[in-house]
């Protein structure tokens, strides 16, 4: 068989440049996205654009600088709790919650002069699902429940904690194939 043709395909969630190769010398496809793409993506600017072009749903936010930011113009915009994200980072870094003038000082002073999203905080839970588009079609896996701030583990609010399958289930089929659904689509 030709490099590439056997049953199995190799993939990986995050960027990665040595994995086509890895694959193709042990007869596998490779089905991960280009890693600049991931690098891309991995720019919450890029991708929030990509989203409006597609027409999927974004929090209504916008880019600014926190200098000279005031907590009571931010709040009469967003609401009295935002957040406010650095165009990089994952697991929760970069990540600061609004609720009062002295939480904004101390983002402010954390991401200096850089141009962040800021946006309304919402509450409730948030689903996750991997996914990956093939040529023909698109495999979706199960949605799970993205936990975050886990007390018992003293992680900070906002920091990613893992993916909850089983508790996802508590949302009814109903709930959780709806999501598999807009992700196939």
């Amino acid at each position: 068989k030709e490099a590439g043709e056997g049953p199995w395909a190799a993939v990986c969630p995050l960027p990665c440049r040595a994995l086509p190769a890895w694959a193709a010398a042990h007869g596998m496809r490779s089905v991960c996205h280009p890693a600049d793409l991931g690098a891309w993506l991995g720019d919450r600017s890029n991708y929030l654009t990509a989203f409006r072009r597609l027409g999927l749903p974004v929090l209504a936010g916008r880019w600014l600088t926190l200098t000279g930011a005031r907590y009571s113009e931010l709040a009469s915009e967003m609401g009295s709790c935002f957040v406010v994200q650095q165009k990089g980072g994952c697991g929760g870094s970069g990540t600061h919650f609004v609720h009062t003038a002295k939480d904004l000082a101390t983002a402010a002073h954390s991401v200096g002069s850089t141009t962040v999203w800021v946006a309304p905080e919402l509450d409730g839970p948030s689903f996750n699902i991997n996914a990956i588009a093939l040529d023909r079609q698109a495999v979706a896996g199960c949605p799970s429940l993205q936990l975050s701030g886990l007390a018992e583990i003293r992680a900070r609010r906002g920091t990613y904690c893992g993916n909850d399958f089983l508790s996802a289930g508590a949302f009814g089929s109903g709930v959780l194939e709806d999501i598999r659904e807009q992700t196939d689509q």
